[in-house]
């Protein structure tokens, strides 16, 4: 059996792996079989795989990219959405019932407050994404709103979230200027997240939440994002 027919049949055995061995596998299978004939018999076989059995991205193989190959864009994404799911469950809610409208987006409400969470995969790679795009192009986020910015001493206030974000944990609040909300997000790359960590972001950045709403509601007047607004 020549090594291109190996290396064939091996990608497809893979899959039935953990998806995370798989893609660390084929990917040495690469490195140690780098000829150009091995990787075009290689990706032919994913390309095949990905498309019957995970339809989360379909990605064009055809060309025998070695950068597009490595990525497994489409893989990555479905363990960082089954992990997501998973914590969700463990939160004692239905997956199900959270699923916002697109693939990657869940709503949990905690008392009044919405909780977004999403996981995305980057499509191209920006001076933003740092390095961990070389080995992860997956996202996970999870936001909550926490008020309206003021309309009078809006400057002093975005000044204070500043320095309120030297002293948390977890998240950070950031500032919409085109819907003029100011929300709490926890960001990190897809393979950072576990599952047993959520109910820990949740209730920290939920306290964060309440806590900095009672200190500077009243110095800067200010509003709740109401649940039918967002």
């Amino acid at each position: 059996m020549s090594t291109s027919s190996v290396l064939g049949l091996e990608a497809t055995f893979l899959w039935n792996k953990l998806q995370e061995v798989a893609r660390v596998e084929i990917a040495k299978a690469m490195v140690n079989n780098p000829a150009t004939e091995n990787l075009l018999v290689l990706v032919s076989i994913i390309h095949l795989v990905i498309k019957t059995q995970d339809t989360i991205k379909i990605l064009a193989f055809q060309n025998g990219g070695t950068d597009v190959i490595l990525e497994l864009c489409g893989m990555e994404l479905s363990v960082l959405l089954n992990s997501v799911e998973k914590a969700i469950h463990d939160l004692g809610v239905d997956p199900a019932q959270a699923r916002g409208e697109e693939q990657g987006q869940w709503l949990l409400m905690r008392n009044e407050t919405p909780i977004y969470l999403d996981a995305w995969t980057a499509e191209q790679k920006s001076p933003w994404n740092y390095f961990i795009f070389e080995e992860d192009a997956t996202t996970f986020q999870l936001t909550i709103p926490f008020c309206y910015a003021p309309t009078l001493q809006r400057e002093a206030f975005l000044e204070e979230l500043l320095t309120v974000n030297l002293n948390i944990l977890y998240g950070k609040f950031t500032y919409n200027a085109k819907d003029n909300v100011v929300a709490l997000i926890f960001r990190v790359p897809g393979k950072s997240f576990q599952p047993s960590d959520l109910t820990h972001i949740i209730d920290g950045l939920m306290y964060y939440s309440e806590m900095a709403y009672h200190v500077l509601k009243d110095e800067f007047t200010l509003k709740r994002v109401l649940v039918e607004e967002n």
